[in-house]
């Protein structure tokens, strides 16, 4: 049997007298797979700051799973009741969600951008964005641009609009407006509130061309008003800004600085000439009636009138008929009674003297100072 050439190796502190093999260095030129391996988990332990000795490989495991963990947990989100959210997936378009609790594929993968959608947001028109100084200041919330401080003499030359009759007025607005599209109003239009604006300012200017000054600071607010929000509106639907337009109001219309006072005094001059219209109009409204109904009484007295003398002739005129009937009959008695029921009539309630014609010695005188007496009490009498 042939003899084993590794019987006589001298296996030192080998009790089991296995056969020794030459061992690889573990040099970066001849590493095998465990001694990569152990490598990769040192520079994995010292990029997160542990040490060898003291942490174990389950332990790195167990911490590298939870931070996995709390980076999958970040993607839960809540939407609030007033507002809306957008879920871009690597910078594009993905859905649209509502209130409440949603998840997304945390950042990068996916981010989320959130907006009020109920609140009505105010633009006030008529000043000058390219003269914004101290004066005045920028609500990031509501994106808005908001007067902080006003002052009188800053006559800024964005409210100024020429009108139809080629008169120029400094007017100011005030549009309200909210969100009803969030996936236009962020994807639609780079600047929203720059294109809200601009385009007030448009269609502000070509309404007010059409109007008169005087319409516009009397009576032609209302219409100026809502054709300005009608045309406002039919424009930024077209661009599809996601954008609706509440109200449009005019906070102010007056005549340029300098012939603000000689307007007012118009105005005034103005006012007056309607006050005095409708002060005659007034009285012209309470006397007519009265004339009217005084008109009408005279009318009706001069028909009860006519009618009462119509009534009482044609009972004369019967008298005197029945009279002439009887006076033919019996013309000397008719003749002796009519002469004496007129003397009857005649001295009726009168003083009377009777003096036969055939008594002598009776000396007849006019008592001047009865006819007095009796003058005087017939004044008394009436």
């Amino acid at each position: 049997m042939p003899k084993n050439p590794w019987d006589d190796i001298n296996f030192g502190d080998n009790p089991k007298k296995e056969p020794l093999r030459e061992k690889k260095p573990n040099t970066p030129n001849n590493k095998n797979s465990n001694y990569e391996f152990k490598e990769f988990q040192k520079i994995f332990k010292r990029s997160l700051g542990f040490n060898d000795d003291k942490y174990s490989n389950k332990t790195i495991l167990m911490i590298v799973i939870g931070a996995i963990l709390l980076y999958l947990l970040s993607g839960i989100f809540t939407i609030a009741p007033e507002q809306e959210g957008i879920i871009t997936r690597f910078g594009k378009y993905n859905r649209t969600i509502g209130p409440g609790l949603h998840y997304r594929i945390p950042y990068p993968v996916e981010n989320l951008f959130k907006e009020t959608v109920t609140r009505v947001r105010t633009l006030k028109i008529g000043i000058d964005s390219a003269n914004i100084d101290n004066n005045f200041k920028i609500d990031t919330t509501s994106k808005s641009l908001y007067l902080a401080v006003s002052d009188g003499k800053n006559r800024l030359q964005e409210g100024l609009i020429l009108t139809g009759d080629e008169n120029i007025i400094d007017m100011h607005f005030e549009i309200q407006w909210k969100i009803k599209d969030l996936k236009d109003y962020v994807f639609r239009v780079k600047d929203p509130i720059k294109t809200i604006t601009d385009v007030s300012q448009s269609v502000i200017r070509e309404v007010v061309a059409q109007n008169t000054l005087a319409d516009i600071i009397t009576k032609g607010r209302a219409i100026i008003e809502s054709s300005t929000a009608e045309s406002l509106q039919n424009i930024l639907d077209e661009y599809n800004s996601g954008v609706s337009i509440i109200a449009v109001q005019m906070l102010r219309a007056d005549p340029p600085l300098p012939v603000i006072d000689a307007f007012r005094d118009v105005q005034t001059a103005r006012v007056n000439k309607e006050s005095e219209i409708n002060l005659a109009e007034s009285y012209k409204n309470d006397i007519t009636p009265k004339a009217r109904g005084n008109a009408q009484k005279v009318l009706q007295d001069a028909e009860a009138y006519s009618t009462e003398t119509i009534t009482k002739a044609e009972g004369q005129v019967s008298r005197f008929n029945s009279v002439y009937e009887q006076y033919k009959n019996a013309k000397y008695i008719t003749r002796k009674r009519i002469y004496i029921e007129t003397l009857e009539e005649i001295f009726n309630g009168m003083d009377k003297i009777i003096i036969d014609d055939q008594a002598k010695g009776v000396i007849p005188y006019l008592p001047l100072d009865f006819q007095k007496k009796t003058d005087f009490e017939m004044k008394l009498t009436e």
